[in-house]
């Protein structure tokens, strides 16, 4: 018997030759170890706030060291004529048509794009500004986001927790019922204690997040932020894609229809037609302007009043109370903006930008892009400026 190398016994002398990995043209990728994120995340206001944060703000917002009222004086001035001109426009529109859209060209004798990015700017460094001195005179709270969760959990009722634990148990042992160690005189429940402590075992421990992933092409965990993002992009890219062609014209007279019901030959043709183009066939125009609503302050206020608290923000970084706590004047210059913007039909670039987070849900491996879900944070701005043209449409 011959003792190799390697420790074993054998009756065989082998031969053991070593070859270097450059010679192969070999590449061994060594697991890397991933620590977690340790970033401490930054403050954000503790919710709901008090009263006395209120009035501390609104005092803080009037001290002149701060530079608040100066931005606020200057943006009012700004904005006073543009809003004029503006209103003085939509209001000349009653006379007109409402079945043609009718926009406000230039302001002030400039173009008007030029003019609703300069003033979103100036909007939105003050509203960033007004940010900072909540987050300093006001109490406020460290997000904890050790799980990779960046959101409040819903109340959920205690039947409805409980029957949904039940749910995810059997969903988890089903795996197991094929064991052959599991006779078919055996009772649900023994089957529930030999296998709880086994499937439940991890159920406690904190999920470390979205720190690793694994590259569907390669099969590789990767961890480097390159890495991460070019897999989130090309995941998303590829799920995102337009079936059609996007062309960017879909009125009705850009892109004509061809609607089933339509054609000659359907067994049941009729159209589709509201009253308000019932009686134009007639030629009868009742076709109102929608610019009213937007003139309207009371029902600015009302959608200020009806966003919802402690939410995430956007990339501005500001929350939805901030708006809520700023004083009379603040809204009445953001009013004043969103009258530009309708009249205009200009949305500022900045505000469209928006930042995906990816929510791990709790369920399936780390390392699975499908085990996360995309969220998309909008800034607050953006948020009150869609809800009130869609409470006016």
């Amino acid at each position: 018997m011959y003792t190799c190398t390697n420790g074993y016994q054998s009756d065989h002398i082998p031969l053991v030759t070593y070859i270097a990995t450059s010679i192969l043209d070999a590449q061994i990728r060594c697991p890397q170890t991933v620590k977690p994120n340790t970033k401490k995340p930054s403050k954000v206001l503790q919710c709901p706030v008090s009263a006395m944060d209120h009035q501390t703000f609104a005092s803080a917002i009037l001290d002149p060291t701060n530079g608040i009222i100066q931005k606020l004086e200057a943006i009012q001035k700004a904005l006073g004529p543009l809003q004029r001109e503006a209103e003085d426009f939509l209001t000349g529109l009653d006379s007109q048509s409402a079945k043609t859209t009718i926009r406000l060209n230039t302001l002030s004798q400039r173009p008007t794009r030029e003019v609703i990015e300069e003033q979103a700017k100036s909007l939105t460094d003050m509203l960033d500004a007004a940010n900072q001195v909540a987050l300093q005179v006001c109490a406020t709270k460290t997000p904890s986001t050790s799980n990779g969760r960046h959101f409040a959990n819903r109340p959920t009722s205690k039947r409805r927790q409980k029957l949904a634990k039940q749910l995810h148990k059997l969903k988890c042992i089903k795996p197991h019922l094929n064991n052959p160690t599991i006779s078919p005189d055996m009772l649900m429940e023994d089957v529930l204690d030999r296998y709880t402590d086994e499937t439940f075992n991890n159920s406690g421990k904190e999920r470390a997040g979205l720190i690793a992933l694994k590259d569907p092409d390669t099969y590789i965990i990767e961890s480097s932020p390159e890495m991460l993002t070019s897999i989130v992009h090309k995941f998303y890219k590829n799920a995102l894609m337009s079936i059609n062609t996007k062309t960017g014209n879909y009125q009705p007279e850009a892109a004509p229809r061809s609607y089933p019901w339509e054609q000659n030959d359907s067994p049941d043709p009729f159209t589709l037609e509201s009253h308000i183009t019932r009686n134009e066939k007639k030629g009868i125009q009742d076709r109102p302007w929608l610019h009213t609503s937007i003139l309207d302050q009371a029902a600015f206020h009302e959608c200020i009043r009806s966003l919802s608290n402690n939410k995430a923000p956007g990339p501005d970084g500001v929350v939805n109370e901030i708006l809520t706590m700023r004083p009379t004047a603040m809204r009445q210059t953001i009013h004043a903006l969103f009258i530009l913007m309708w009249a205009t039909g200009i949305t500022p670039k900045a505000w469209t930008k928006s930042e995906t987070v990816l929510i791990d849900k709790g369920i399936g491996e780390e390392t699975d892009l499908s085990s996360y879900r995309p969220v998309g944070l909008a800034n607050t701005l953006y948020k009150l400026w869609t809800r009130m043209v869609n409470n006016t449409l």
